[in-house]
């Protein structure tokens, strides 16, 4: 790892969401699918799995990720599960510097959903730990609802690269069980976007 990887960049990351080049996109689906549930800690929005749990049962993603040149920066899957559930738009961590951006990999039921992302005043207090958001850490930040401005959406059933430091909130309007594989890094990736080397 270069000097370069352990630069922080010094402003925030504007944009919302990217798409991601996925080759082999349906056989990774198929091994997310048949491995993650096994590992899925019974949680109501979010299992955490770590990489050196998993990366042995997963070929397939494993040389998705390392063709993608980020194998190493890996950290951890969240499997995030939503069903019959509205989320309050938020942020994923409280400091955009360490947890920014998720690959997201749908999985299950994700067809017609979005994620949508808003311009709104972020409430800096920690949230108080809930059921409904075990595997967060309570590192995650809400917004003030009655700022909540929604500036675009994006249709959830594709590979994509989500800004998690951008206010944004799943949108799904079925009652179906709605699973999303979400792949965390560290250190953060911010240097391949600021060259434009992420896939």
């Amino acid at each position: 790892m270069t000097n370069k990887h352990l630069i922080m960049p010094q402003k925030q990351p504007s944009w919302c969401y990217k798409k991601a080049d996925v080759y082999n996109l349906q056989n990774v689906q198929e091994e997310l699918r048949t491995v993650l549930p096994r590992y899925d800690n019974g949680s109501i929005s979010f299992s955490i799995i770590w990489k050196k749990q998993i990366q042995k049962s997963l070929p397939l993603t494993t040389k998705m990720l390392s063709d993608m040149n980020i194998i190493e920066r890996w950290s951890h899957v969240i499997l995030v599960k939503m069903q019959d559930d509205k989320w309050t738009p938020h942020i994923d961590w409280h400091d955009w510097r360490e947890q920014c951006f998720s690959l997201n990999i749908p999985l299950q039921n994700v067809g017609g959903t979005f994620t949508a992302f808003y311009r709104a005043k972020i409430i800096e207090k920690r949230p108080e730990k809930s059921e409904h958001r075990k595997g967060t850490g309570e590192t995650h930040r809400m917004v003030d609802p009655k700022t909540a401005e929604e500036i675009c959406r994006v249709d959830a059933d594709q590979p994509l690269w989500i800004n998690t430091s951008i206010p944004h909130t799943p949108i799904v309007d079925h009652d179906k069980l709605r699973i999303n594989a979400c792949f965390r890094f560290n250190p953060e990736l911010h240097d391949f976007f600021e060259d434009g080397t992420i896939p």
